[in-house]
């Protein structure tokens, strides 16, 4: 925040023009990604399918881990996504409180950063907050244990998708600030 920001309250509906571009841009990687994997796998005899079905397998047991994650460790997870991103956006921190079900972070804006704040509100259905965590494991691991490597990178995704998922409801407050609501 510079000197003369002035600190603002959130008021309203959250997310303009530019965030309804991301998700259509968003969008559309996902159907190329899609279109990618049914030529991938359309091929027969290709080595890449073996470390493919153990992709799969890691994805699956990184999705039972967040399958079985409940309470305030998953309300800490989702309020923790709101608060990196809020800070990678520029903005500061004013609280967080973490009940057994439910929780918020609360935060500061200036005029700069506002336009971000759709971003901030769907943080936790989109950030992949473990997937990152692993990337330096990842790294690490790679050059000598590729297959290691892999498969926990993939159970992080599995874990990112399975807690995303389940975090979407109509009950999110996340999405009533949103313009478009859940339903978009």
């Amino acid at each position: 925040m510079g000197l003369f920001s002035k600190i603002k309250r959130h008021e309203g509906k959250v997310g303009g023009g530019f965030y309804f571009v991301s998700v259509l841009s968003l969008l559309l990687l996902a159907l190329l990604a899609a279109t990618f994997l049914v030529e991938l796998l359309s091929k027969p005899n290709i080595p890449v399918l073996s470390s493919g079905f153990i992709h799969l397998a890691f994805i699956a047991v990184g999705g039972l881990i967040g399958l079985v994650m409940s309470g305030r460790i998953s309300v800490f997870i989702h309020e923790l996504k709101h608060s990196i991103v809020a800070n990678l956006a520029g903005n500061k921190a004013r609280g967080m409180k973490i009940e057994e079900e439910t929780g918020h972070f609360e935060y500061s804006f200036t005029k700069n950063t506002a336009h971000l704040n759709g971003f901030i509100s769907l943080a936790p259905y989109s950030f992949p907050l473990f997937t990152l965590v692993a990337l330096p494991g990842f790294a690490l691991l790679y050059s000598k244990e590729p297959m290691v490597a892999r498969a926990l990178l993939s159970a992080a995704l599995g874990l990112d998708l399975v807690l995303n998922a389940k975090d979407i409801g109509p009950y999110q407050t996340d999405f009533s600030e949103v313009r478009g609501g859940f339903l978009f």
